[in-house]
């Protein structure tokens, strides 16, 4: 018997309707759909249960950084707020700024790895941020976001429920930086009307690519 695929298409579609999602016992999920169960609060339920169950989340969710050699002192203060968040990071750096690289580089690195499941979120650090946002949200699935402040933070997060963060090294002061990190990991998305104005976007996305 073919195994059952629960996708984020089908999360999502749980999300709207207000329901658990049905899922039997060895039912796969793929990477955006976890993500979208955490982020939507959408219960799970198996055959022969009243409470629902998360699928097999890996406990650590791993958060990919990077930047240009504009942003090299940014991303140490950014490193130093998850290892204080006890978030696993993975560093992509580079960790000189006589090592010169193109933010799209950099960018689109930690993008793919966001769009395949590998990376929970991504943080990627240029001069002004704008470049690296433009860059990743050329990826399927990437809702990259550059912020400069806690109030843009929580926006981003709660409302435009971004999984990328793009900052802008030569802009940003240390406290600001360690308070908008603090803010992409620990707030959750809000759904609600906010979930129809992120489909309208998914809509697009997939009109424009053809889908």
């Amino acid at each position: 018997m073919k195994r059952q695929v629960i996708t984020e298409q089908v999360v999502r579609q749980a999300a709207r309707d207000g329901r658990p999602l049905q899922a039997s016992d060895d039912a796969i999920f793929t990477p955006s759909a976890r993500e979208a169960i955490s982020d939507f609060k959408v219960q799970v339920v198996r055959p022969g249960s009243t409470s629902g169950s998360a699928p097999h989340v890996p406990a650590f969710r791993v958060v990919g950084v990077a930047t240009d050699h504009g942003g090299v002192g940014v991303k140490k203060w950014v490193c130093a707020v998850l290892e204080e968040l006890g978030v696993e990071y993975r560093d992509h750096g580079v960790n000189s700024e006589s090592e010169v690289v193109d933010y799209p580089d950099k960018a689109a690195e930690i993008a793919r790895k966001v769009q395949a499941g590998t990376y929970w979120r991504g943080i990627v650090i240029d001069g002004a941020g704008i470049g690296s946002a433009i860059a990743a949200n050329k990826f399927r699935g990437i809702r990259a976001g550059m912020v400069y402040d806690t109030l843009t933070a929580i926006n981003a997060r709660a409302h435009n429920n971004i999984n990328v963060l793009t900052l802008g090294g030569q802009y940003l002061g240390q406290r600001t930086v360690a308070e908008i990190v603090r803010i992409f990991i620990r707030t959750e998305f809000e759904g609600g009307r906010h979930l129809k104005r992120i489909e309208k976007i998914q809509k697009i996305d997939d009109e424009e690519r053809g889908a």
